[in-house]
């Protein structure tokens, strides 16, 4: 995240943009799924238009998640700025600490639960699908969808779990610093974890799932560490400002 990026639609007035790095991901994915369904089908041209059919309905999977976090926030009455494609899955930029914690727990849920019933949706097409390999595609995306709806309810931040944590523990101490601080140190012990599993897989000889599940997790436990010392900057620069007006 926060390298280029450029518009690709605006959907009920909320602008879509895609990081540079996301362009190389949907290659990779598409290219991927070529390979697997090339195999599958013993060479046959159309592996290729599957391939690209399923990559679609993966990244459309991640834009309906961010869609519902747009579109619930702005029922809330916040200011929503837009949503952002990136490398592992996109974010909605929006004020959520305009209306409260408990505005701010919803904008949080909706992600999850439009994955969850996306992926129950996809997985019961599939079921109705004749050709087996618009099926099996049909049948990955709601698996994938249904582990985004899964995942992403890890309660740290910066996944939608972390933010709903961060809503409650608000509503409890009215402090919302440090929810944010408790949501932040939450993500930074989930991003370890997934960090020392992408390490086990490695030295058990799943180098590239390893590396990969690695890497999420240094994004997890980048994203937070970034969460936790943003709440510290604005504290250091109130304790400033208090500071100054006081002649200290």
């Amino acid at each position: 995240m926060g390298g280029r990026s450029f518009r690709i639609a605006t959907i009920g007035g909320i602008p879509v943009r895609a990081d540079a790095s996301w362009i190389w991901i949907a290659l990779l994915v598409t290219y991927s799924l070529w390979i697997r369904f090339h195999a599958l089908t013993g060479g046959r041209r159309g592996a290729l238009l599957v391939a690209v059919f399923t990559a679609a309905c993966f990244f459309g999977t991640v834009l309906v998640h961010e869609l519902a976090h747009a579109f619930v926030a702005r029922l809330q009455g916040m200011t929503v700025f837009g949503i952002t494609l990136v490398v592992f899955g996109g974010f909605t930029s929006a004020r959520t600490e305009e209306r409260g914690p408990w505005p701010a727990f919803l904008v949080a849920a909706a992600g999850p639960l439009a994955s969850l019933g996306l992926g129950i949706a996809l997985r019961s097409l599939a079921d109705g699908v004749r050709g087996p390999l618009i099926a099996t595609a049909l049948n990955e995306v709601g698996w994938v969808s249904l582990f985004m709806a899964v995942f992403n309810v890890l309660p740290g931040l910066p996944l939608d779990g972390g933010r709903m944590v961060q809503a409650l523990v608000w509503r409890a101490t009215g402090d919302a610093d440090r929810a944010t601080r408790v949501a932040a140190r939450a993500g930074m012990a989930i991003g370890a974890l997934i960090l020392g599993l992408g390490a086990l897989r490695v030295t058990r000889g799943d180098i590239v799932e390893g590396i990969w599940i690695g890497i999420i997790g240094v994004f997890i436990l980048q994203n937070a560490r970034s969460s936790a010392d943003a709440v510290s900057v604005a504290a250091d620069r109130k304790s400033t400002r208090l500071n100054s007006s006081h002649g200290y």
